[in-house]
């Protein structure tokens, strides 16, 4: 950095810094500025206090030199701080006050009378550090300044005044080491500031630099590697025609694998259903035999009804594992949901522990299209696996409970359904379509999360061999 030894102006090859620091410090100091001058006129005003107590005979004149010249002119310094212009005067004005401020306390040393004039000598030291530390004007002008200050107090003292010599020395050696102190401190301040600035400079420069260097870098990186992303794009593009050829692989490999899973579950399902309509054939005729004999409204009939409605059911599930192998026809027809739960929950109750209480709330005499056979079976099984797994789990204190439930509301279907029959497409958005919700809740320990996606697998189950 080149800078003029004297007034510390950038020079040289670096001149053409010279205004942007000066704006750069008339923003970064504007705010120090205006605090300064309000501390400086609090202080300058404050002190007449003291006027009346060490100059009581002249304190009228020091208070118009106060109050009535000094400072109104540095409060109206202040409010021309707020305005654009005050940016091109900011040196002049700020002199201007810091000069009148030091004339003034000279002023007051010379016409006030011994002792009381050498209280007022340690008001112009203050004036040099307000100088050139506290608004710190630049370092031309606030040596000029102070020094000025100094000079109009020796015109003072000798022409003004009869100073005796050995004050005259002594006043003389304060304020010039006084001055050549804060002037030092002030040279100091702004070579600092400058240094600062021209770093700063320097570093946004470099940062300039680096960043034009690297848009440069990444163009030619860009233009380079054109022809590999091309490439890159081309072998992604096979890799996903792989990954779904695979993907699709896969898919349908595990489709035939549950086709044929089916397929022998069917054969072994068609031998089982053929031996357990044999027994339910004989179960069934036997029933309808028992009911032509016994009378109707007796306890026994209506025993002997559970027996044949037990036994239909029965036959209902031989063509339910048929369904799953042979793909039959569910016979879909009118189904009162309420009724099949209600009928469903009494046959059930006879085989549910004593420990286990079932309560039913059917809200809805809505009729679906359906399966009654398989809806029968889906309560059943429900309700069947729900007391299952909260035997031994209950005590005398603390009992079990199923709750099952058939109302009517809303339900919104976004998404595909797989079943044994194949796969069910329903809308993207079918919006919220009015259904009947049929709910089973008990008290048990819920499903474990391992298992949650296979719940719909046929025939799966966590029960042990022995229990089904």
């Amino acid at each position: 950095m080149t800078y003029h030894f004297l007034n510390l102006s950038f020079a040289g090859e670096w001149a053409h810094l010279e205004p942007e620091y000066l704006a750069f410090q008339f923003n970064a100091s504007l705010n120090r500025v205006r605090i300064a001058i309000l501390t400086a006129v609090f202080f300058y005003a404050g002190f007449g206090i003291l006027d009346a107590i060490i100059a009581p005979e002249q304190k009228f004149l020091f208070w118009i030199i106060r109050y009535g010249v000094v400072c109104p002119l540095a409060i109206g310094v202040f409010a021309y701080t707020f305005f654009p212009k005050f940016e091109k005067y900011d040196q002049p004005c700020l002199f201007a006050i810091c000069l009148l401020g030091g004339v003034g306390i000279e002023m007051m040393i010379i016409t006030a009378d011994p002792p009381a004039m050498y209280s007022y000598y340690a008001g112009l030291i203050l004036v040099f550090i307000m100088i050139h530390t506290f608004i710190r004007m630049r370092f031309l002008w606030a040596s000029a300044c102070s020094w000025l200050i100094v000079a109009c107090y020796e015109v003072g003292a000798l022409w003004l005044s009869d100073t005796p010599a050995i004050i005259l020395i002594n006043n003389n050696f304060f304020f010039i080491s006084a001055n050549i102190f804060c002037s030092l401190a002030g040279y100091s301040i702004e070579l600092n500031s400058r240094k600062r600035f021209f770093s700063n400079m320097q570093l946004e420069n470099a940062k300039n630099e680096i960043s034009r260097a690297n848009l440069v870098l990444d163009q030619r990186v860009k233009e380079r590697t054109k022809d590999l992303l091309a490439a890159n794009e081309r072998l992604n593009r096979e890799i996903r025609e792989k990954t779904e050829i695979e993907k699709s692989r896969l898919k349908l490999e595990q489709e035939l694998n549950k086709r044929q899973k089916l397929e022998a579950i069917g054969t072994l399902a068609g031998g089982i259903a053929h031996d357990f309509n044999n027994i339910l054939a004989s179960v069934v005729g036997y029933a309808e035999l028992c009911l032509e004999t016994l009378d109707r409204g007796t306890g026994v009939y209506e025993d002997v009804q559970h027996i044949l409605k037990a036994g239909l059911r029965g036959k209902g599930l031989t063509s339910q594992i048929l369904t799953f192998s042979r793909q039959d026809e569910h016979d879909f027809r009118a189904v009162h949901l309420g009724q099949v739960v209600k009928e469903t929950l009494q046959l059930l109750r006879a085989t549910v522990p004593a420990g286990i209480d079932m309560s039913q709330q059917i809200t809805s005499d809505a009729i679906v299209h359906g399966d009654e056979n398989q809806l029968h079976r889906v309560v059943l099984n429900l309700c069947t696996n729900a007391y299952q797994a909260m035997e031994g789990a209950v005590d005398k204190e603390a009992k079990g409970r199923i709750e099952v439930s058939v109302e009517e509301g809303t339900c919104r279907f976004n998404h595909e359904a797989e079943s044994a029959h194949g796969t069910i497409d329903f809308p993207e958005d079918h919006g919220d379509t009015p259904c009947v919700i049929l709910r089973v809740t008990d008290t048990g320990q819920g499903i474990a999360r391992e298992v949650m996606d296979r719940i719909f697998d046929p025939f799966f189950t966590t029960k042990p061999v022995d229990q089904g």
